[in-house]
């Protein structure tokens, strides 16, 4: 349920907090930190151009069976039907994906940032490099090419059970073709996960493939997954007992417990959980179970009566996925865009609600919402014009 967070967040923000803790700081902070440094905005990310690209390769990655991008098992078989498109993979299983590919490099787990850095090493030995490119767009590249003078690439092939030969041809081609790369929880919930981001971003770059038809490239999207929130900023909110700032506006779920279980006059005393089951979605459940105890208010939102849900002074049922509209904002499609809402296919029993109807309730009661303009409710039977309206309002009473 990604609609939840539409009307979760204005509801936290118009309780003054900036706490907001989610399962995307477990896995993809990192990713987006670097992606902030890089691009400039944590916020904005690429995705593969799988329809121009003849050289395709999955990193840490198994679309045949997880998908993520839409209708992947299909579009994966044609274009292994492409004269001269080669698939490769890069994962320690033999994986479905694996199993279809024309290159599998079967690394051994937890040595990717190896295999990069090998990689990056013959891109610089071999001339490689895609020099006009780096040229036009890539900045700072000198501060850090000393870094690969001492790679083995020998020594590193080795601990990452691979041949060296056949991570050179492997390097050639992902220089040398148009390589559209998906990498994903393979490497980001492994060993040394922000330095895989940050050595594949190099990779890319060398080889030219950010922002080029057929490599990465910007896809478009309905709204973004989180703010912009550098760490340099003052305005980026930092928990107050591990210090650890907000990326892309959210926090790792990891350090609760810790921001709960304090004597410190800012920590975190009330607490609501929205389709979330921390006692077994995350590390240390005997560290969630003794911060919960702490809590002044645990209230969940939940579908189930879960192992947190017990623990809750209130439980608030919310409709599941098949009994109310929904979306996603994860679609990142390329190049055509479209925005699909889920229609609801049976009937909710009991006193379930949806999540967004909750929010506005909760909000309500709280008089958090503004009195809601005549001269906009006029206009509401024509979504152009109140489209426009309501933007103009709401840049003149930001406050609404």
């Amino acid at each position: 349920c990604h609609f939840q967070s539409i009307f979760g967040m204005p509801f936290l923000h118009g309780l003054g907090s900036r706490n907001y803790y989610s399962a995307l700081a477990q896995e993809l902070t990192g990713l987006y930190w670097v992606e902030g440094k890089a691009y400039g905005r944590q916020n904005l990310h690429t995705i593969p151009d799988i329809a121009d690209s003849d050289f395709l390769v999955f990193w840490g990655i198994n679309p045949m069976m997880s998908h993520r991008f839409p209708r992947a098992p299909l579009v994966i078989r044609e274009k292994k039907k492409e004269p001269g498109f080669l698939l490769a993979v890069v994962d320690p299983r033999d994986t479905e994906t694996a199993k279809l590919a024309d290159i599998h490099l079967k690394l051994r787990p937890g040595t990717d940032a190896l295999l990069f850095k090998a990689m990056i090493k013959i891109l610089l030995t071999d001339g490689l490099v895609a020099k006009d490119y780096v040229a036009r767009n890539v900045h700072g590249f000198e501060a850090v090419r000393s870094w690969f003078d001492d790679v083995n690439l020998e020594e590193n092939c080795r601990i990452c059970n691979l041949p060296p030969e056949k991570v050179r041809e492997f390097s050639r081609l992902l220089a040398t073709r148009k390589t559209a790369m998906r990498s994903d929880l393979g490497i980001l919930m492994g060993r040394h996960s922000t330095l895989n981001s940050y050595l594949e971003m190099i990779l890319l770059a060398l080889t030219g493939r950010i922002g080029v038809k057929g490599g990465s490239v910007f896809p478009g999207n309905l709204a973004t997954r989180g703010a912009h929130t550098p760490e340099d900023d003052p305005a980026t909110w930092r928990t107050v007992v591990t210090d650890i700032p907000q990326i892309m506006g959210i926090f790792p779920p990891n350090v609760l417990p810790e921001e709960i279980d304090n004597e410190h006059p800012q920590r975190i005393r009330a607490l609501m959980l929205s389709n979330c089951n921390p006692l077994r979605s995350y590390a240390d459940t005997a560290a969630y179970e003794r911060a919960f105890a702490k809590l002044d208010l645990l209230v969940t939102v939940e579908i189930a009566m879960t192992e947190t849900a017990a623990l809750a002074h209130y439980v608030l049922p919310a409709k599941s996925g098949f009994e109310k509209w929904d979306t996603t904002f994860f679609q990142r499609d390329y190049p055509e865009y479209y925005f699909h809402m889920r229609p609801p296919v049976a009937e909710a029993e009991g006193e379930a609600v949806e999540e967004a109807g909750i929010y506005v309730e909760l909000a309500k009661r709280l008089n958090l919402i503004p009195e809601f303009p005549p001269q906009l409710r006029d206009l509401a039977g024509d979504r152009i014009r109140y489209g426009a309206a309501l933007q103009e309002y709401l840049s003149a009473h930001p406050q609404a």
